[in-house]
């Protein structure tokens, strides 16, 4: 990240406390977030010293303080697998059919979603070629922008959303790799609400 010295930015740590949930090897961190070993170690250091992780015999994983935040950030947001369906990028984003889709579900504590072309700004800074801003409520999605004629049902085919949930928000991100689908996903639930405030990154 142009101007960050330390070579890494807060979704970067978002990812890596995610990616510890299970234990993870120091060289697998390094491989999935794309960073380089120096910058993975800063994350790592910056998370134990925030009594997130500990480091184990085989490498990280979250600490017990870890885990229950992990357990409240999942009653907040639900961060589906990411996936690739030409099908449905075909209907909403014909131009990126090799695309990789990232999907999350906001289901509490949610702000600022009266300027959706905000957040879609958000997440095409963070990389994503396109992003879908939806409202969840109970089985029905739809956009928040009126006189939008599309059928978002298959939106509902290719994720488990809950369907009890009245004033939720789906956020679905595409991008070239899955690196940046994620990444522009998460920067979107980080802009809407509360879920990620416990980790600091720097």
């Amino acid at each position: 990240m142009p101007g960050n010295p330390s070579g890494y930015n807060r979704l970067d740590v978002i990812r890596c406390f995610l990616l510890l949930k299970e234990q993870r090897s120091r060289g697998y961190l390094t491989s999935e977030l794309a960073l380089g070993e120096g910058s993975v170690r800063g994350i790592l250091e910056l998370l134990i010293e925030q009594k997130l992780i500990i480091p184990t015999n085989k490498g990280h994983i979250q600490s017990g303080k870890g885990k229950k935040e992990q357990q409240c950030l999942e009653q907040e947001v639900r961060i589906f697998p990411q996936r690739v369906d030409k099908q449905f990028l075909m209907a909403f984003f014909p131009l990126y059919i090799t695309d990789t889709i990232a999907c999350a579900q906001v289901l509490s504590h949610i702000k600022g979603i009266e300027k959706t072309y905000v957040l879609r700004d958000t997440a095409v800074r963070s990389g994503a070629d396109g992003c879908l801003i939806l409202a969840s409520r109970g089985k029905r999605l739809s956009f928040f922008e009126e006189n939008r004629p599309f059928d978002l049902s298959p939106i509902g085919k290719l994720f488990p959303f809950r369907d009890d949930v009245n004033d939720g928000v789906v956020i679905v991100t595409i991008g070239t790799t899955r690196d940046i689908a994620l990444k522009s996903c998460l920067a979107v639930i980080d802009v809407i609400g509360d879920a990620f405030q416990f980790i600091r990154h720097e």
